[in-house]
């Protein structure tokens, strides 16, 4: 059996339809966003399609430029200090009344031909003409009597031999025998005579490195055998005229020493 269709009613009659569907469906933030750029436009057969158009890009912004103020310091409070003037030393300040004392200059070391001066007061004038050996320093006493009795007289013969040796090396321009002094001491010494005449000698010896050194000629070769005779004084006066010799350099044995004469 079928049922009448009733005429007029195909507005209420389900079928295809040409109207368009929309479909919801869940989108991201970021479709969403791109999806307001969409606008509708009008296609080839008269319905309205959708266009996607890129967003214009951002504009950078340019950052404020930050400057850095410098802090200003207050000045203290109460009445300005007086700050004095920079002053050069040697120069007085005009108006003040001041100077400055010049800094001492540094003293040069010591030359070999800048010597002391002597326990006299001399000083050697000119320059040195020559170098010799510096002379060792001796106790007057000890040469005199000291060393001779413990010795049994053989020291002074010891004695003699070294300061003739001594004052050839200082002076090497003066041929002084240092064997020879000491051989007419041992083999001579019974005639007298020929002891004064090397004790007379040896006191010229003596003489002249005092000039040589640049001392005054303070040794008398006079008394050099003259105190010979007097309990052996000889030996005590030659050695403390030697001694100045020593004095005058301040140094060791041996050691290099101008000569001025």
């Amino acid at each position: 059996m079928s049922i009448p269709q009733q005429p007029g009613n195909d507005e209420n009659r389900s079928g295809p339809s040409n109207a368009p569907t929309a479909h919801f469906q869940k989108q991201s933030p970021v479709r969403q966003g791109r999806a307001q750029h969409h606008q509708a436009a009008p296609g080839p057969d008269g319905q309205r399609t959708t266009a996607y158009q890129r967003p214009p890009a951002p504009r950078p912004t340019e950052a404020p430029t930050r400057v850095h103020a410098r802090p200003q310091i207050a000045p203290p409070a109460g009445p300005p200090r007086h700050i004095p003037p920079t002053v050069q030393p040697g120069i007085a300040q005009h108006g003040m009344g001041q100077s400055q004392v010049p800094p001492a200059r540094p003293v040069p070391p010591a030359r070999p031909d800048a010597l002391l001066p002597a326990p006299g007061g001399h000083i050697p004038t000119g320059r040195p003409v020559a170098d010799g050996a510096a002379m060792k320093k001796r106790n007057p006493i000890a040469v005199w009597i000291g060393l001779p009795l413990i010795t049994l007289g053989i020291y002074s013969l010891v004695w003699y031999y070294k300061i003739n040796k001594e004052m050839a090396a200082f002076d090497r321009r003066k041929e002084i025998s240092a064997v020879g002094p000491l051989l007419v001491i041992i083999f001579l010494g019974w005639t007298v005579i020929a002891p004064i005449i090397s004790f007379h000698n040896t006191g010229k010896s003596i003489r002249e490195a005092q000039r040589s050194a640049g001392l005054p000629e303070t040794c008398n070769p006079l008394l050099c055998w003259v105190l010979g005779l007097v309990f052996g004084l000889h030996t005590f006066y030659m050695q403390s005229e030697l001694n100045k010799i020593a004095d005058r350099f301040g140094v060791e044995p041996g050691t290099t020493v101008p000569l001025f004469a």
